[in-house]
């Protein structure tokens, strides 16, 4: 009888499925899973010209690399290579047009971020990025977190690509913790 109740107790672990964890839906997720082929844009609004360099600069110590891109000098008239991140000041002095990059490698606390594209001007910089599967629910916060330091360093965060009600669930993310928040 002993045997007959154990056999039948393995017989149903066996039988039960194992619980998967299923992974956490983002609030944000609409705004990230689904690439539709364009690439939205979050812009951060500097008062300060100068602070604008330095949240460029930043992306630099959190890891971004740019493989290569180019500027346009005034003065000359022509076309110079990206240098790096002090080419953000060029663009704050005048020197230089705006200019746009593709930032890889960006890591928040151990989270890669997928590639952002980042559009330099005299007081704003635009973070676009292309929808899709790599954005899952810990890269969305990381980008929350990234977009947090940027603030800290002077930055107002606008999404009008998104409308009034995705701009309002962003910052709602911003100011909230994402996630968790």
């Amino acid at each position: 009888m002993q045997l007959d109740r154990h056999k039948n107790q393995a017989h149903l672990l066996a039988s039960t499925p194992a619980l998967v964890e299923t992974p956490q839906v983002h609030p944000l997720a609409d705004y990230f899973s689904q690439d539709d082929g364009t690439l939205p844009e979050i812009e951060l609004h500097f008062a300060v010209s100068a602070d604008m360099p330095s949240a460029f600069t930043r992306l630099f110590t959190l890891g971004a690399r740019v493989e290569r891109g180019c500027l346009w000098d005034k003065t000359s008239g022509r076309e110079i290579p990206f240098t790096g991140p002090q080419d953000a000041s060029r663009v704050s002095e005048g020197v230089v047009e705006p200019f746009h990059v593709l930032a890889q490698g960006i890591d928040i606390d151990g989270q890669p971020l997928p590639d952002l594209g980042v559009m330099v001007c005299e007081h704003v910089l635009t973070l676009d990025y292309c929808m899709g599967p790599d954005w899952d629910a810990p890269r969305i916060d990381a980008l929350l977190s990234l977009l947090r330091q940027l603030q800290q360093q002077g930055g107002q965060v606008r999404i009008p690509w998104w409308q009034a009600d995705g701009e309002q669930e962003f910052l709602q993310a911003l100011c909230c913790g994402g996630v968790d928040g």
